[in-house]
């Protein structure tokens, strides 16, 4: 991979320091964990990834396309195993280093991010089935941290977004300075809940950040399918992506975050409809079928062509302590195979 920064909104020395931490990331990814531990922790492994920032850095200031990126990468493997072979590097620093630098001499100069979308699109697309678009992807810069952290110091400064027009795009906005080892790891989580929740969205035409359904409800779902498919979007991955998805998603909620209460107020929903669905009165399923309910209900309603204010309104009934006759009668006949999740609409419609 030579060429020019295939992104339309990224300048080309912003985009070599992307790939370069990107490409980095993705080869040492089975250490990505002890690697964001130890950057932050040890002077030795800090010294490491910083100098690597730093050589980027330096490399994209000339650079005309990405083959600058090999010689970063070879600087990173000498500089590791030469922090590792000194007398004061402790010896759990020696060998991260030592490894990280064996695997980094293996790493390949492709696109991290268009490979984890591929992935992603390809289990979303059977999911959805029938219908499904596949969306371009866009990476953003931005200066500052693109959700608003509530934190001083915030290992995740990456936000998505996904729109319909002109082209179907998922969008990653990052913080070239930010992109660290966790940002990488919980990216899995941001493309997920872009594809689940806003790709396939049925709603009119209509887009909004403040949706208890496409922000909190669909979340929901988003989160389920992210822990069922992490794995085979990245095995290797998948242990540090199921670690940070959590963190990410707990920050999203806290309080300072325009969008907090939304998510919360959607996610509670979900909670509760899993409860009725798990509970005597309900359909009395078990503990392990009460999740893929709910996400597959999520899907199902994320297809109806319906105004986002009546699918906020549903899960406004949703989240309430009991149902009505009507909404269980119809929620028993999807979970049957006998209604269509739509007719939940209906009888919201009706209840006016």
């Amino acid at each position: 991979m030579t060429g020019r920064c295939p992104y339309e909104y990224l300048k080309q020395d912003v985009w070599f320091q992307l790939l370069a931490r990107a490409v980095l990331f993705h080869a040492v990814r089975v250490h990505i964990e002890t690697l964001h531990d130890r950057a932050t922790r040890s002077d030795s492994v800090q010294h490491v990834v910083h100098g690597y920032y730093l050589s980027a850095a330096d490399g994209a200031a000339d650079a005309q396309g990405t083959t600058g990126i090999d010689a970063v990468l070879a600087d990173f493997c000498t500089r590791a195993r030469a922090v590792a072979a000194r007398r004061g590097t402790k010896p759990p620093d020696a060998e991260l280093l030592t490894d990280l630098a064996r695997l980094a001499e293996d790493a390949v100069v492709q696109d991290p991010f268009a490979r984890m979308l591929e992935r992603v699109n390809d289990l979303a697309a059977r999911e959805y089935g029938r219908g499904w678009r596949k969306p371009e992807l866009s990476l953003a810069r931005v200066t500052e941290n693109p959700s608003r952290p509530v934190y001083p110091v915030d290992p995740y400064p990456i936000t998505g977004s996904t729109f319909h027009k002109p082209k179907l795009t998922v969008e990653l906005v990052l913080d070239p300075d930010g992109f660290g080892p966790a940002t990488y790891a919980a990216m899995p989580m941001v493309l997920v809940h872009e594809c689940v929740c806003h790709v396939a969205a049925a709603q009119r035409g209509e887009t909004c950040n403040e949706s208890t359904f496409a922000e909190g409800f669909m979340d929901y779902a988003a989160q389920y399918f992210f822990d069922a498919w992490i794995g085979r979007i990245d095995r290797d991955l998948a242990p540090a992506a199921r670690e940070h998805a959590p963190e990410l998603v707990h920050k999203y909620l806290q309080p300072g975050n325009p969008d907090a209460d939304v998510r919360q107020d959607g996610l509670r929903a979900a909670r509760k409809l899993r409860a009725w669905l798990e509970s005597p009165d309900g359909l009395n399923l078990r503990p392990t079928s009460g999740p893929t309910a709910v996400a597959d209900l999520a899907v199902d309603l994320n297809r109806v062509n319906e105004k986002l204010i009546k699918k906020d309104q549903l899960v406004a009934t949703l989240n309430q302590p009991s149902y009505p006759p009507e909404v269980q009668s119809v929620l028993k006949g999807w979970y049957a195979g006998s209604t269509p999740a739509s007719d939940l609409f209906i009888v919201q419609e009706h209840r006016k």
